[in-house]
């Protein structure tokens, strides 16, 4: 997944406009033949958790995902803590980093 995280800024308002274009306009299709969209769209569900966080949980959970002194295994403990186990260390700070907020 990490060639598809194109170096985009997100702001608040293209985000909300993502959050209602998949919950108001794609999920519904999977809804109304009673499939669950989190079996397909794991990735994105972790996307928008990524974007929906906090400022200050965003900047530790960053920080902790780049310290070269934890192991990996303390870093996927972080990764499964913050609710993204789907997405590698290196997606979720490439996408942290892509929040307009955290330059």
């Amino acid at each position: 997944m990490e060639e598809l995280i194109w170096p985009n800024q997100f702001s608040e308002n293209s985000i909300i406009q993502i959050q209602f274009d998949l919950l108001d306009g794609i999920f519904p299709v999977f809804t109304e033949r009673r499939v669950k969209p989190s079996k397909f769209f794991n990735n994105i569900n972790c996307v928008l958790r990524i974007w929906e966080m906090p400022l200050g949980d965003t900047m530790l959970l960053c920080e902790t995902l780049q310290d070269s002194q934890l192991s990996y295994g303390e870093q996927e403990e972080a990764l499964i803590e913050a609710d993204l186990a789907f997405m590698t260390c290196s997606e979720v700070v490439k996408l942290l980093q892509a929040r307009i907020d955290m330059n």
